[in-house]
């Protein structure tokens, strides 16, 4: 087995990790009501630096897939994976721009937009956990087929 696709793995589920923390806690924050004595300005800043966290985390974690080897190794070892890998590359776009788009409507947010910006946030979450998934399987597969050990 490949010592580095095993190591990127290992890399991968930390990160995914710290990924996932971030997210609950946005997720969290978007599902609590601005309480009374919390002001929607003050919940929108607060809802900004989550975002602007998450947006941290998923842009160094998409930038080790794409230029870290993890793309090229997982091709490497199973070329029938190039086409998920380069719909999973195309997640990353998909994501950090909405990430970075719901980041500024956060930031110029007005009372009547925080619905719809928590509904947009909660889809975003969806689609980050999605592709997660998407993530996780394809390694497993290619550690799996790695190792010898499917049909």
């Amino acid at each position: 087995m490949s010592t580095l696709i095993k190591n990127i793995a290992e890399q991968l589920q930390q990160e995914h990790q710290m990924i996932g923390a971030a997210a609950k806690e946005l997720k969290d924050l978007v599902e609590r009501p601005v309480s009374p004595h919390e002001e929607q300005s003050g919940w929108l800043n607060s809802l900004r630096d989550s975002l602007l966290s998450l947006g941290s985390h998923l842009k160094t974690h998409f930038a080790f897939e794409e230029f870290g080897d993890f793309m090229e190794e997982v091709v490497g070892a199973s070329p029938n994976a190039s086409p998920q890998v380069e719909r999973l590359k195309q997640d990353h776009q998909t994501i950090l721009a909405e990430s970075e788009r719901l980041c500024r409507i956060a930031r110029g947010g007005s009372p009547s937009e925080i619905s719809q910006l928590r509904k947009k946030i909660l889809h975003l979450l969806e689609l980050l956990n999605r592709h997660e998934h998407a993530e996780n399987e394809l390694v497993q597969r290619v550690l799996m087929d790695d190792l010898g050990t499917t049909d």
